[in-house]
């Protein structure tokens, strides 16, 4: 959202490019007084103020070539010095949370599964669901976080809940019995919540890593339990984890764009200047 600053930068262009329209003079002169300003905009760092007078320019003055020639020239120019400061803001972005990431890498381990490997808190790397009642966090290789419940009670369970003593609560998904992600094995009832069936389970248990939580197994009956604690540190853990994992994959896949759309400013800017030199 536009704070209250840019609104009126806009409102001033906005007026800039009235005023010209306006004025008694020809449209080449508009169409070169606009040119003028922004490229002053450019000069004093306004690019996107630059970029709004260029295409008032174009959409208003599609006749006058020379200028909108030379407007050619300009927008990439504004266009590279707003890659920059984007590339700079994201190598920033980047380098906090890769420290970060590599902090909590240490509390992490990855397991190597037939199907698809998958990431859990270290202590539950050579755990299995079924060896003991709750909730297993674990992260895809791409970054979704997802729950596992367990119980060995025949709960005919669907869906679980975690509650503080205030009576703050989070609510998985319903998931149906259907042999697969809501299954028995080995004695246990086991359901697989994906990130958008838990999420908020994730959520309040990362803001309250150290509470006691109740969890319960809701289904044909119900069963409560004390979430153990090392259970919920891990939920907080991974959930935490899962985040800084999918921020790492935006940011450098925002910085690979960048990187590109600084080439091809810069390429349109060389051949631009070439361009302009031979007309002259």
């Amino acid at each position: 959202m536009c704070n209250v600053a840019t609104k009126l930068k806009f409102i001033v262009i906005a007026s800039i490019v009235c005023n010209f329209m306006t004025s008694c003079s020809s449209d080449r002169e508009k169409a070169e007084g606009l040119y003028k300003q922004a490229e002053a905009f450019v000069n004093e760092g306004n690019n996107e103020h630059a970029l709004v007078l260029l295409d008032s320019i174009d959409h208003t003055y599609p006749g006058e070539v020379d200028v909108r020639r030379e407007g050619m020239h300009l927008r990439p120019m504004a266009i590279e010095k707003i890659t920059l400061a984007e590339l700079s803001h994201t190598d920033s972005l980047l380098a906090v949370y890769s420290l970060k990431s590599d902090s909590i890498g240490k509390f992490i381990a990855k397991v190597d599964n037939p199907i698809e490997p998958y990431f859990v808190a270290a202590e539950f790397k050579d755990k299995s669901p079924v060896s003991a009642p709750g909730l297993y966090a674990r992260i895809t290789p791409d970054g979704q976080f997802y729950i596992l419940s367990s119980i060995n009670k025949p709960v005919n369970s669907t869906s679980v809940t975690i509650s503080l003593p205030d009576g703050t609560s989070a609510q998985s998904a319903i998931v149906p019995h259907d042999g697969e992600r809501n299954d028995k094995q080995g004695g246990a009832e086991i359901i697989t919540f994906m990130q958008a069936e838990c999420d908020t389970i994730g959520v309040l248990a990362t803001k309250n890593p150290s509470a006691k939580f109740m969890l319960v197994f809701n289904g044909g009956k119900q069963y409560s339990m004390p979430l153990p604690d090392n259970q919920l540190k891990a939920l907080a853990t991974m959930y935490e984890a899962a985040s800084l994992f999918r921020n790492l994959k935006v940011l450098q896949i925002r910085k690979t764009h960048l990187e590109k759309q600084l080439e091809l400013s810069r390429s349109q800017i060389a051949r631009t200047f070439n361009d302009k030199n031979q007309d002259n």
